[in-house]
């Protein structure tokens, strides 16, 4: 679809409507923005280390340092449109020190220039000892809605390299059928 004044965030979409007028941009609708993102996203390696649990993550700031730059070129705006609590719970810590655990779904919209939209749900849950739980579930649930919808391929190694035996567990403290909350 090309119209005369309209633009392109792209600059690449361009046609002549007729021979006598002059090239035209138009924006892409959510789908052609969100195509043109997903041609041009590479790999989010797990660059950064969890040293308490001894893991590797991505973290939502690798994440906006490679959407950005798209985001702002293909005309997406990404907003938080609703957030539903699924659990919010005070916690204790080993030691004793008080804290706070949520899993909250957010409904994230994804609005190219054109005003076309899609929304994803995602979910994101967080423990904090302070007061930043809540954006961290956000950053959580924000940074896997952006993987899912976008389709980021990873740096993992292959899974087939790695034995996948479960064995039972040796754990004695299971919990009594009249421990359970139901």
């Amino acid at each position: 679809r090309l119209y005369p004044g309209r633009y392109s965030p792209d600059n690449t979409t361009m046609a002549k409507k007729k021979e006598t007028e002059e090239l035209v941009y138009v924006p892409l609708d959510i789908y052609g923005a969100i195509n043109a993102v997903m041609k041009e996203i590479g790999p989010i390696s797990k660059d950064r280390q969890n040293t308490q649990q001894n893991y590797k993550f991505r973290g939502i700031d690798d994440a906006m340092n490679a959407f950005q730059p798209l985001f702002a070129k293909y005309g997406i705006v990404p907003c938080i449109t609703n957030i539903q609590d699924i659990v919010s719970e005070p916690v204790l810590s080993k030691s004793g020190g008080a804290g706070y655990h949520y899993v909250r779904r957010f409904t994230i919209r994804f609005i190219a220039l054109d005003g076309s939209f899609i929304e994803v749900m995602s979910d994101g849950e967080a423990i904090d000892y302070g007061d930043k739980s809540s954006n961290k579930a956000m950053s959580v649930a924000y940074r896997e809605a952006l993987f899912k919808t976008f389709i980021v391929p990873f740096e993992n190694d292959d899974i087939e390299n790695y034995n996948h035996s479960l064995e039972m567990s040796t754990r004695n403290d299971k919990p009594k059928i009249d421990d359970l909350p139901f």
